[in-house]
């Protein structure tokens, strides 16, 4: 993954405002975030593939940080 895409990422996590991560299902994030991030990049099917995974494996962390937005 580059660090284009990675900065992307996290830009997309911290625009995405609290209320709208909290009122899905956890496992609903990952694809919440996606379809955002692929509003601003183009991604061939690897990089979808590990840009969903990235999101999955961080999703305690995106939590923590969607909590954190609301306090």
């Amino acid at each position: 993954m580059d660090a284009g895409l990675l900065r992307t990422i996290w830009l997309v996590i911290e625009e995405t405002p609290a209320y709208s991560l909290q009122r899905v299902a956890p496992s609903e994030q990952a694809k919440l975030l996606l379809k955002r991030i692929e509003n601003k990049v183009i991604l061939s099917a690897p990089e979808r593939a590990e840009t969903h995974q990235y999101l999955n494996d961080r999703r305690t962390l995106i939590q923590e940080m969607s909590w954190e937005q609301t306090m």
